[in-house]
């Protein structure tokens, strides 16, 4: 069945199909043929899984990362000579929503979080503690909060080779990387 496409003279391109008119969204399947409804019963089906669609997502780009992913912030860490050393998350919000964190290392590694106003030492404990999986073919912990752990005040992270609270130990580059999203 063939197609037109105009505009419907406010900017937005509007396909048609038949007797049926849809904005220009293309829906595939696997193999990338498309998927033309063929009744007003699958127009109607189309419509409702477009509008379902969030189309904020991502709101806006920034150096090739979205900078807000439904209302959060995304974060990321890569173990380096000094990803032992607590790493601020984010200075202005405190509530952490989700993490993951792979291991491509043969040992495990602990993602340790505070909340403090300056750079946790060794004498402050952690509010989380989360023990990553080893196997150097990539193994890891994927931790989405359904309610976001509130803190009142900056959110640190570090990783480390040991899970005791006192210990800040080294973890070599490029083993772990974690990502998260904070609101």
């Amino acid at each position: 069945m063939a197609g037109t496409v105009s505009s419907n003279g406010s900017g937005a391109i509007i396909t048609k199909v038949g007797a049926f008119s849809a904005p220009a969204v293309f829906l595939v399947d696997v193999d990338g043929n498309p998927i033309v409804p063929t009744s007003a019963a699958g127009q109607t089906a189309a419509n409702a899984s477009l509008s379902s669609i969030d189309t904020k997502f991502p709101a806006q780009v920034s150096g090739g990362l979205p900078v807000t992913i439904k209302g959060g912030t995304p974060w990321k860490l890569i173990s380096s000579a000094t990803s032992n050393t607590p790493t601020q998350v984010n200075a202005t919000l405190k509530k952490l929503s989700s993490m993951s964190a792979i291991s491509l290392g043969s040992v495990v590694r602990f993602l340790k979080f505070w909340s403090k106003a300056t750079i946790p030492l060794t004498t402050d404990v952690p509010f989380f503690t989360f023990p990553i999986p080893a196997n150097t073919q990539g193994a890891g912990v994927s931790i989405p909060l359904s309610i976001p752990a509130e803190v009142s005040q900056t959110i640190w992270v570090a990783i480390t080779a040991s899970g005791a609270d006192n210990v800040l130990d080294a973890v070599p580059a490029g083993e772990i990387y974690v990502n998260g999203i904070v609101l």
